[in-house]
């Protein structure tokens, strides 16, 4: 079953750099109200795989604001990419018999063991871009649902053939969606053939123009239709510059998640494409679907929260920053 909340848009996640982890136990966590709040207040705990992505602040805002709203305190995790310290922290919160728990976006294979607890205490779990699974009540879909929009664009771009460069990041739930996506679409594409790079979190910003480069050495500029995919954008944005240093005006760019960088870079003509995402309207949907599961939680069903996303290029660039002020800076 799909909900689908209209809400009004704000900028949009999945570049997955690491952080330091701050000392919660085994978990690094940041509290946004305070102990002697959360002594009194039902506490909501989240736990992100990232607490500087942009995306996740973002996801953090909305769910602090609206967990707020129901009197609610707020306990954040940085699990820094680490899905031990990510379940390590969901046993803590039920520990401290949270009243929901928030996975921002580890796959749910990955936290087995606290979706596990959370379920034996009777807590419930939602996820950001994960998933649904056994414990889990809802999930908001970003993953796949981001993909389509951009990935058929390049498809129409290229002209149906070409060669492609795609930087994949299987870590991360919603990065696994999105190649999944780009791999359905492509199956009916034959004459674009794709070359797949795994990259790894940190050290994407230095793997990605490396691999580009290596990648179009034996790709003569002019001699094909070229393009750069990344499931997410910061990938693709840390190619440009080699890009430019090598004269390769013909290779296409595309991302996913429509940061401000990003954003900025479409206007600028450097980023071809990317999918906007809503990130911050994902955090209230998750936390009013949560409220709804413990007004009633016999007769809930495990749901799929759509978020709103479009496809951003220079054509509805002007638009698009009209109606969303201040998010180029």
């Amino acid at each position: 079953m799909t909900i689908t909340l209209s809400r009004s848009r704000l900028m949009g996640r999945v570049a997955l750099g690491a952080a330091a982890v701050l000392a919660l136990g085994a978990c690094g966590s940041t509290s946004t109200t305070g102990a002697a709040a959360s002594k009194q207040q039902p506490l909501l705990g989240i736990v992100s795989i990232d607490t500087t992505d942009y995306g996740n602040k973002l996801v953090i805002e909305g769910a602090t604001a609206a967990a707020k709203n129901l009197g609610w305190s707020v306990d954040v995790v940085n699990a820094a990419g680490s899905a031990d310290q990510a379940n390590a922290a969901m046993v803590n919160f039920v520990q401290r018999k949270a009243v929901a728990i928030f996975d921002l976006v580890f796959p749910t294979t990955s936290l087995v063991k606290g979706i596990a607890a959370a379920k034996a205490a009777h807590i419930p779990v939602a996820t950001a871009g994960a998933g649904l699974a056994d414990g889990v009540i809802a999930t908001a879909g970003l993953g796949a649902p981001a993909a389509p929009p951009v990935t058929n664009y390049l498809v129409d771009q290229m002209g149906g053939k070409g060669q492609l460069l795609a930087f994949t990041y299987r870590v991360g739930a919603v990065c696994r969606d999105r190649e999944q996506v780009l791999d359905s679409i492509l199956k009916k594409y034959p004459g674009i053939k794709v070359t797949k790079q795994e990259l790894q979190v940190p050290g994407f910003t230095t793997q990605a123009p490396q691999f580009a480069t290596s990648w179009l050495a034996s790709r003569p500029k002019g001699a094909a239709n070229y393009a750069i995919w990344g499931c997410w954008d910061d990938p693709t944005l840390a190619v440009i510059p080699a890009l430019k240093q090598n004269g390769r005006t013909d290779v296409k760019t595309y991302g996913m998640n429509g940061y401000p960088n990003a954003v900025v870079a479409v206007g600028r003509g450097d980023l071809t494409a990317t999918t906007w995402v809503d990130y911050k309207s994902e955090g209230t949907v998750l936390v009013g679907a949560t409220s709804d599961y413990l007004k009633n939680p016999t007769g809930w069903t495990p749901k799929t929260l759509d978020i709103p996303n479009l496809l951003l290029d220079g054509a509805n660039f002007a638009t698009f920053t009209k109606q969303h002020p201040g998010i180029t800076g």
